[in-house]
């Protein structure tokens, strides 16, 4: 989060507007458990756990905000929008637990370093500590959680506290990460392909089954991964063939 070189994407305003309504249907399927179902409405909270402007997703996020497309998204305030990464999960969290969450969004090995910061953010906390940080409603909650969990060896999880109904992630990791996310969380996670260059190129569906390519934010062409990219032309989607393997 503080080191190397900035580099420089150029976004134009219809590619932006292209990437917000890629990252509402990700929302949308993110929720959804059949064909069809929408379940996004504008009480909708998401907690994510993104950096300040302008890393890619920053702008994605306050673009989503100002569409009103969600009612709560759990941010810190632009003061402190430049925080550390770990004051600005702390943050999130301790309002997530006051108001509920039903999305919870980030970069999967963000994602570990969130459930990470809520381990040390409850170790060694009573519940009357506890209850000026995030309300009486999520101390007892908290509480009762605890004592349910002990001598089960079973570490405290932010699915203890926090009941979301979905996750989205995205990073190289993330497939690796998938079932440890989930049992961090306790709710199913939504991948993302996705750059600062090229946005979010791919998504899952509500079967969370393979990743759909997203040709409305680049010109998407494949090479079979078996074959010298040298001596073999590119393919479009409409000439891919069902079972093989390619490199976008």
């Amino acid at each position: 989060w503080s080191h190397g070189s900035w580099k420089r994407v150029p976004w134009t305003r219809r590619f932006f507007d292209a990437q917000c309504r890629h990252a509402i249907a990700a929302l949308m399927m993110s929720v959804a458990r059949n064909e069809g179902a929408v379940r996004l409405n504008k009480d909708f909270r998401v907690l994510p756990f993104l950096p300040a402007t302008p890393f890619a997703s920053a702008w994605l996020g306050q673009g989503i905000t100002q569409r009103g497309v969600v009612k709560s998204y759990l941010d810190l305030e632009e003061s402190d929008s430049h925080a550390a990464m770990p004051q600005k999960i702390q943050a999130g969290l301790q309002r997530s637990m006051r108001t509920g969450v039903d999305c919870v969004v980030g970069m999967s090995s963000t994602l570990l370093m969130a459930q990470r910061e809520f381990e040390r953010m409850i170790a060694g906390t009573n519940t009357q500590k506890l209850v000026t940080r995030v309300g009486a409603k999520a101390a007892v909650k908290w509480a009762l959680k605890r004592l349910g969990s002990l001598g089960s060896g079973e570490a405290f999880q932010p699915k203890f506290l926090l009941s979301p109904k979905a996750i989205i992630a995205w990073g190289a990791d993330t497939t690796f990460l998938t079932p440890r996310l989930e049992a961090q969380w306790g709710a199913p996670v939504l991948q993302l392909y996705a750059s600062s260059e090229a946005g979010i190129i791919a998504m899952q569906d509500w079967r969370r089954g393979g990743l759909f390519p997203l040709p409305t934010s680049v010109f998407l062409e494949f090479l079979p991964v078996d074959s010298p990219p040298d001596t073999t032309a590119p393919l479009l989607i409409d000439e891919l063939e069902e079972g093989k393997l390619y490199e976008p």
